[in-house]
């Protein structure tokens, strides 16, 4: 007995051999379609997961840098700016040097940015 035939008669329809093989297509389609969306919710978990843990604040471009929480464009380029006139940054507490970036905002960057280049 065809597999169709054995899946069809198990919920007892009387299809046709070409009803059959629709509702089969059907159940295959949708079985594609269920694996598919749970591999890419995977991938997405996944990619969270592997983003990098710290930005360094001496080389982050300006798209970067508004990535960070309380970081706008103004503030991006502010610390762009303070690089280009002063250097690297020294050490992460140095950025509440560049003007509008507070002891609060430090406590907030101070886990995502880094001053090293391998952090």
């Amino acid at each position: 007995m065809p597999i169709g035939d054995r899946l069809v008669k198990g919920f007892n329809l009387n299809l046709s051999r070409s009803d059959q093989l629709t509702l089969l297509v059907l159940i295959f389609i949708f079985l594609i379609v269920t694996a598919f969306r749970i591999v890419n919710q995977e991938k997405g978990i996944e990619v969270i997961i592997k983003r990098p843990s710290r930005i360094n604040i001496n080389t982050a471009p300006l798209e970067e840098l508004q990535s960070l929480p309380k970081i706008g464009p103004r503030l991006g380029q502010r610390i762009i700016e303070y690089r280009k006139m002063h250097g690297d940054f020294r050490y992460i507490e140095e950025i509440t040097r560049v003007k509008g970036i507070s002891g609060e905002t430090l406590s907030r960057l101070a886990p995502l940015i880094t001053v090293k280049d391998s952090e």
